[in-house]
């Protein structure tokens, strides 16, 4: 089964209506809101090839979409910014299991990669809905550790 059957399966499995809101630790948003904070303060050129550094809307952006993400999973994201100025977060278990999500000013994307079932993702979405794809995505790549595709 691949990933893209799995996540299919989680769907119907669970619906938004029977989904939990998850409680996760105020000091780890608070540690990601100031992660974003930093980014504003770059310089511009801050990576030696012309980076811009993230405006404010993509911050407040990025802040209210990790907000909304965390109330359905439990894993803290890394963070990070492109050379574009846009801000993201990504999840890794190792070079073989990795998901990326990109904030811009007015939508977002994300990917997902495994090793075997190779690359899925969608773009330009909207902001204030988060893909459930993307949620169970997240949840499979946790829950299983290692996904069987």
């Amino acid at each position: 089964q691949d990933l893209i059957s799995q996540i299919n399966q989680m769907n119907k499995e669970e619906t938004k209506e029977d989904a939990k809101e998850i409680d996760v630790d105020p000091l780890e948003i608070k540690k990601i809101f100031d992660t974003l904070e930093e980014y504003s303060f770059l310089k511009e050129n801050w990576d030696g090839y012309g980076g811009n550094k993230a405006n404010l809307k993509i911050i407040e952006n990025a802040k209210s979409f990790i907000s909304k993400l965390m109330k359905e999973i439990n894993q803290i994201p890394n963070t990070m910014i492109s050379s574009y100025g846009n801000v993201g977060f990504y999840f890794k278990l190792d070079k073989n299991k990795y998901i990326e999500i990109e904030i811009e000013e007015n939508s977002y994307s994300y990917f997902v990669y495994t090793n075997i079932s190779g690359l899925f993702g969608k773009d330009d979405l909207d902001l204030n809905i988060i893909d459930f794809d993307l949620i169970n995505a997240i949840k499979l790549m946790y829950k299983e550790k290692e996904w069987i595709c």
